[in-house]
């Protein structure tokens, strides 16, 4: 599912869904590695989790939870939050949480919180951001992000997002980006739009302040979007977009092995906890499966599951068991899912939202 072109041709709203497993199951706790480098060790329901979706109500919906999806909680007011699609979302912690979305009073909207979402501010303004949509946001920190969208935008900031800096130079093509992964302050990958008969993707090892385009059209689908980057390290990446695309790197992208599966719709989110174990988030119900570093992708959800209504995007995990995938209407409704799995993906469940929304993103609090 592409995100929307221009317009909002990217149809899908990320709807989430998460799963839970049976009652009887006993689950092991997971320690998580937060980005001020201490640790927390939860279970799948003392997870921490924000998901982000459509406009409802005079105002873009964001949905909170405390006990791994148990129960969710919608934040914000139309006076703190616009009238916008709220595209993706990116929780460094318990309390401080960014997110970006849909242009609002001729610039785009960017949020954040630091107080867990009891109020939401609206950063910068048009002098820093543009007027250039935004889509996915990747945060280091509170004072360090990225985003990237039209027109091949991408933004840093350093200053919690008071003000912005633009970091496209001639080797960003001026596509629409959609992907961006910012694994430390100096190693960054994003990606996007086809440009001269491949995908987009660009890496920086200096902070962004210069880009090298990577691949070839020997690999990538002609004419479609790059969608989603995961960075474990500096040498081991993925990479999904359309048309079923799934690449990876274990050099740091001088070289990506294409792992294209044939399961219909695109590959629109991808997160590896490791360089052997990852889930993939489809269209049409789909979510794949590896354990192999991808040389072999289970389905373990299909479009004859009863999700198959739905486009699935960006999968968190805590660790093998536990994973949430939020997901969009694939029929253009507002009624979008949450998806938990809490036995590996053997099973998935839907979790009650407080609201029919489509969801665009989910974040797990300290898991980037």
């Amino acid at each position: 599912m592409k995100k929307r072109f221009v317009f909002l041709v990217l149809a899908a709203c990320v709807s989430l869904m998460l799963t839970g497993c049976e009652d009887s199951l006993i689950f092991p706790t997971t320690t998580v590695s937060t980005t001020s480098s201490t640790t927390t060790t939860i279970g799948p329901d003392q997870a921490v989790l924000w998901a982000v979706g459509n406009s409802k109500g005079g105002y873009g919906m964001i949905l909170h939870t405390t006990n791994g999806g148990l129960n969710w909680v919608r934040q914000g007011s139309p006076q703190e939050v616009p009238a916008v699609q709220l595209w993706s979302v990116c929780a460094i912690d318990d309390n401080n949480v960014w997110i970006v979305g849909d242009p609002d009073n001729g610039y785009p909207t960017i949020l954040k919180t630091t107080d867990g979402g009891a109020s939401w501010q609206r950063k910068s303004s048009a002098a820093y951001l543009g007027t250039d949509e935004l889509l996915k946001i990747s945060a280091l920190d509170t004072m360090t992000a990225w985003v990237v969208g039209l027109n091949g935008t991408i933004l840093r900031t350093t200053d919690g997002g008071d003000t912005w800096v633009k970091q496209n130079d001639s080797n960003v093509p001026a596509v629409q980006l959609q992907a961006v992964y910012a694994l430390d302050s100096q190693h960054v990958w994003a990606g996007g739009g086809a440009d001269s008969g491949y995908l987009t993707m660009v890496r920086s090892t200096n902070g962004g302040s210069s880009w090298v385009r990577q691949g070839s059209s020997s690999l990538e689908v002609t004419g479609e979007n790059l969608i989603d980057i995961y960075a474990l390290d500096e040498n081991n990446v993925w990479a999904t977009g359309g048309r079923y695309a799934i690449l990876k790197t274990s050099d740091g992208g001088d070289h990506w092995v294409s792992q294209h599966q044939t399961v219909m719709g695109d590959c629109n989110g991808i997160f590896p906890l490791d360089v052997n174990t990852a889930w993939i988030a489809q269209d049409y119900g789909h979510i794949l499966h590896t354990t192999d570093g991808g040389t072999t992708w289970d389905e373990q959800l299909s479009s004859q599951s009863g999700f198959g209504i739905y486009f699935l995007l960006m999968p968190r995990a805590l660790n093998k068991n536990v994973c949430w995938i939020a997901g969009t209407n694939s029929s253009w409704q507002n009624i979008g899912v949450i998806l938990r799995t809490t036995d590996g993906g053997a099973s998935w469940e839907a979790q009650t939202m407080p609201e029919d929304c489509n969801m665009w993103g989910i974040s797990i609090s300290g898991v980037r």
